[in-house]
């Protein structure tokens, strides 16, 4: 899973990158909530939140 700001350009220096054992079946965001389901049957939830600083920050 990588995740990118919105303020900055998609390029995996400014991304978080989440690296799971199984392929994504399923992703959905609920709210500040991103949902991941994966084929061995897991279900993640990674909360999403929005910090203050310098774009490109993580």
């Amino acid at each position: 899973i990588r995740l990118y700001s919105r303020l900055t350009n998609l390029d995996n220096q400014f991304s978080y990158v989440t690296r799971l054992q199984s392929p994504i079946i399923c992703l959905n965001i609920y709210e500040d909530t991103l949902i991941v389901f994966s084929y061995d049957l897991h279900i993640m939830l990674y909360a999403l939140e929005r910090k203050e600083g310098k774009p490109g920050e993580l």
